[in-house]
């Protein structure tokens, strides 16, 4: 079943949606003003949804990003 809930239960109600995610593979989309703007998922769920290669090249693009900014 997929999960809609407004941007303002991050702050409100962050561990329920922390939960949802975690323990029930949840997918969240996040509206502000009644339009979709994000989705939340698991770490996990998302390199699934990766290839290994699009992952090792995020990761290491992060990691530059990282060491620019240090």
């Amino acid at each position: 079943m997929i999960q809609i809930r407004p941007i303002p239960d991050l702050q409100n109600d962050y561990n329920s949606i922390e939960n949802s995610i975690l323990e029930n593979d949840q997918t969240i989309y996040l509206t502000k003003n009644g339009y979709g703007t994000m989705v939340i998922m698991s770490i996990q769920k998302y390199e699934k949804l990766m290839t290994k290669a699009e992952y090792n090249q995020y990761i290491e693009n992060a990691l530059d990003e990282a060491e620019k900014e240090a």
